[in-house]
């Protein structure tokens, strides 16, 4: 088996069971999601980017997915930042502790809003594949 047929064939075994992980991801959020709530959100989300990205290399992935999951990843992650600078200021006692905090809430915002958002769609299109994985 050559290599493109291997991750193809791969691929198209883990689809259902990474639809599955996310589904079930978005369900266990709380209405508030909390700080490790989205953190662990971010963690799976990012591997299922990958995967999304390699699809796209071999030319039967997703693009727009992959930009979709890219977009979801990096708002997850700047929350994350930012409530990592909160504790650090507050360790080293800055002046702009309340400027980060505030930079933190706003983060936050749009991370619960982007992942809610997510999460009511329910029927999300984040991981389809464009054609069909027998054509590689």
């Amino acid at each position: 088996m050559r290599p493109g047929e291997y991750i193809a064939e791969r691929s198209q075994r883990l689809q259902p069971e990474n639809r599955t992980m996310l589904d079930r991801g978005l369900q266990r959020l709380s209405p508030k999601p909390t700080r490790k709530e989205l953190h662990r959100l971010r963690l799976l989300i990012k591997s299922l980017r990958y995967q999304q990205e390699i699809a796209v290399e071999m030319q039967w992935g997703n693009p727009r997915s992959a930009q979709a999951l890219k977009r979801l990843q990096t708002v997850l992650g700047k929350y994350t930042d930012r409530a990592q600078f909160v504790s650090l200021a507050k360790e080293l006692n800055l002046s702009c502790q309340n400027k980060i905090k505030k930079d933190r809430r706003l983060s936050r915002k749009r991370a619960r809003r982007a992942v809610l958002k997510l999460k009511s769609a329910q029927a999300h299109p984040l991981l389809p594949i464009r054609r069909s994985l027998t054509s590689v």
